[in-house]
């Protein structure tokens, strides 16, 4: 069960993860031990990763070690680093906690995110790439638009579907977000909050109302990277405004209730966990 269950984390495939959590739950397993056992596995993964001869830290049958050398490959050593530090918590946390199970899950559902981290060495690669640019310009000594002549224009080509018009408004605003999702999750979860109002000439306007207005200046000292993704969906130097609109109505708490509640996250939340909306508060703005 721990083999299938690592294999389920180290493909991030936290639904399946889970269903193993409810089948082990379901078949009166006690969950504390489970968390010390991942523990010891990733650790022998991480050993047969590093170790030219794992013989001598392993007392394994050589087709136990083939599996582990398995998993090894797919996984680098930082998400394996970052992997074993989440177990090592949740550990203490399942140990000293008075429900095992969702504990559990909570800290499995983190570990699911470590698969979609850049390594060092890829953010490394791409920085070389960029040196190596940068020596070949020295090199020739030509710089863009000064020593060779200019280019002719190739005549624009039309929207092949690919990606959105410029004239699309929230559709470049949309693609935008998810361009940062993958360079800052952070500032894309900022302004998935802020409205698209508009663009006119090369300003792109934003704005934030009631207790958002406060992720403005944060927002602001990020631009230079939201402009840049912007030029990458549009083709366009566009420069980004942010403004303040007016607080919004407020809703009624069955209003918010019937919202929450038709969520998709929060729907899914609910049937995985098998749980109930009891009580919902607005955030004081």
């Amino acid at each position: 069960m721990i083999l299938d269950l690592s294999d389920t984390i180290l493909s991030g495939d936290i639904s399946s993860t889970l269903s193993l959590i409810k089948e082990l739950t379901e078949g009166g397993y006690d969950l504390r031990p489970v968390v010390k056992e991942l523990v010891e596995h990733f650790r022998n993964i991480a050993i047969v990763k590093i170790v030219n001869d794992p013989d001598e830290f392993l007392e394994f049958t050589q087709e136990e070690v083939q599996k582990l050398k398995h998993q090894a490959s797919q996984v680098s050593i930082e998400e394996l680093t970052l992997l074993l530090t989440e177990f090592l918590k949740l550990e203490g946390e399942v140990r000293s906690t008075v429900n095992p199970r969702y504990t559990l899950e909570l800290g499995l559902l983190r570990t699911s995110f470590v698969k979609g981290m850049t390594s060092i060495n890829d953010i490394l690669k791409k920085l070389d790439r960029k040196d190596q640019g940068y020596s070949e310009t020295r090199k020739t000594g030509e710089q863009p638009g000064r020593n060779r002549p200019a280019e002719p224009k190739a005549p624009a080509k039309p929207n092949d579907g690919n990606g959105p018009e410029t004239g699309d408004h929230d559709a470049v605003w949309k693609k935008t977000i998810e361009k940062l999702k993958s360079s800052d999750q952070l500032l894309a979860c900022k302004l998935v909050e802020a409205k698209m109002i508009g663009v006119i000439g090369n300003n792109l306007t934003i704005g934030f109302n009631g207790g958002m207005s406060v992720l403005s200046d944060s927002v602001k000292k990020n631009a230079p990277l939201i402009e840049t993704a912007l030029h990458d969906v549009t083709g366009r130097k566009l420069r980004l405004k942010i403004v303040s609109l007016p607080e919004e109505e407020k809703k009624s708490l069955d209003e918010i209730k019937k919202e929450v509640s038709s969520d998709p996250i929060i729907k899914d939340a609910i049937k995985l966990f098998d749980g109930k909306i009891v009580q919902v508060r607005p955030l004081k703005g």
